[in-house]
């Protein structure tokens, strides 16, 4: 198995970075934050909110997401300062690997004079686990057991037993960063799905059987 960090590669004609309308990610929460010692450390009121591997109450999402710049059409997967939107064929693929498990809501992105560009999805992860292989990592965790990479030495490593056959997930420690297993980027790009960017990260241990998903 390969961990893979779930990141965007913008198409040449896209500029990403969008105006909210009708809806406020500032404002957004999940719906349960208990149960993780490690989540009572966050704090709504950032994008980071849409990463925490948590369903997300949907009331303060925005409807509507406009480009700042000129914007030709969407790519499949976009990772944006205050979250990350997905197609439908993105979803497609998300949904077959794991049904039911994540959070899409609809949201349309329009043009200057308010003309739909296209119909896509706020993408929420809803698998929140602790993947890390704790004992590998440099440098090590925080006092209170997040990891941040923050040091001239940086050594990330992941336990292939903790992911089990997860495809896709936010890390307990690692917060604010999308992970995907090659379960999902095999799918992905079977299905010919644009805007996806897979950095591997150095993964040990033996995936355990198909069907064995370990909660964080």
């Amino acid at each position: 198995m390969t961990v893979y960090r779930l990141g965007q590669q913008a198409l040449r004609h896209t500029n990403l970075y969008f105006e909210q309308i009708e809806g406020d990610t500032r404002r957004v929460e999940c719906v349960d934050m208990s149960g993780d010692p490690l989540i009572s450390n966050l704090r709504p009121g950032h994008s980071e909110t849409i990463r925490w591997g948590r369903a997300v109450k949907t009331e303060h999402l925005p409807k509507k997401l406009r480009p700042k710049g000129p914007q030709k059409r969407m790519p499949d997967f976009a990772l944006l300062a205050m979250g990350q939107i997905a197609s439908a064929a993105f979803r497609e693929v998300a949904e077959a690997l794991e049904p039911g498990v994540h959070q899409f809501e609809p949201v349309t992105v329009v043009d200057k004079r308010g003309e739909t560009l296209a119909e896509m999805f706020w993408f929420v992860p809803c698998q929140r686990l602790d993947t890390l292989a704790v004992d590998l990592l440099v440098p090590p965790l925080r006092p209170y057991g997040t990891y941040a990479p923050l040091a001239n030495e940086i050594r990330i490593v992941f336990d292939a037993a903790k992911v089990g056959d997860a495809a896709i997930w936010c890390d307990a420690r690692f917060t604010g960063t999308l992970f995907a297993s090659d379960r999902f980027k095999d799918a992905a790009e079977a299905a010919g799905l644009t805007g996806l960017d897979f950095k591997p990260y150095e993964t040990v241990g033996e995936t355990p059987a198909v069907g064995v998903r370990r909660d964080g």
